[in-house]
């Protein structure tokens, strides 16, 4: 089976890693493979914006602290910009909106124990979602922009596209401003900075969620989305 497994153009996750006793544990727990992604309707935001991007970087809580894989990383912030990107393909979408995913509370547990300085760490996560996305674009054929919430976030973000990617057109595709403003970005797709658990949180998940006015039914449509990729994970095995 491929590295990423489609389910019912709902699901695409990252399944390299998985042992047993992990999808054992993940379907259990009713959690998403980490550096997933999971699509959802977006509630009182549609009809502009028709579709939530939930990227699976990693779970709320480590649930197994010696373990590694139920911890966020940049990889799996990697592989769940790349899910989006496909799920979004799959989905018919045209344009996606992308936050600063796992900047807030995921940001520490990435780089924990690894002597990295702040800085650093916002360098290098920022390195990881604008490299994701540009590689992604171009293999899906989707256009995008990085919507950020403030200055500073604003001066990373163009720091890094300067050094390294000199075709993303800044007036199009980097917005300070709400991820949930479709005059801002013009995006019928945005991503939700999420978990494994597809549940929303505080900050930019917090926002999509008071925005939609819908909180409820999307996080039905969430856990629906969950038990069916792994009935349909396991029937493919």
């Amino acid at each position: 089976m491929s590295t990423f497994y489609n389910s019912k153009n709902k699901v695409y996750a990252e399944i390299s890693a998985l042992t047993p006793t992990i999808t054992a544990d993940l379907k259990s727990k009713e959690l998403l493979p980490r550096g997933s992604a999971l699509l959802t309707g977006a509630g009182k935001l549609a009809p502009d914006i028709s579709a939530i991007f939930h990227a699976a970087t990693g779970t709320m809580m480590p649930y197994f602290p010696s373990q590694i894989y139920y911890e966020p990383s940049l990889l799996s912030v990697e592989n769940a910009i790349s899910a989006c990107f496909a799920l979004g393909k799959a989905n018919g979408n045209t344009r996606l909106a992308i936050p600063y995913i796992g900047g807030k509370i995921f940001k520490g547990r990435i780089f924990e124990g690894q002597g990295v300085s702040e800085e650093d760490q916002n360098n290098k996560l920022v390195a990881s979602i604008v490299g994701a996305s540009i590689i992604n674009a171009k293999l899906t054929g989707l256009d995008f922009c990085f919507v950020v919430f403030d200055t500073a976030t604003n001066l990373l973000f163009s720091h890094e596209i300067k050094k390294s990617y000199d075709e993303v057109d800044f007036s199009k595709q980097l917005m300070v401003g709400d991820i949930v403003d479709f005059s801002l970005h013009q995006c019928d797709g945005i991503v939700n900075a999420a978990n494994m658990e597809v549940q929303f949180g505080g900050g930019i998940s917090g926002a999509i969620a008071k925005a939609s006015q819908d909180q409820d039914n999307i996080d039905k449509e969430a856990r629906s989305g969950i038990i069916q990729f792994w009935a349909d994970y396991e029937a493919g095995q």
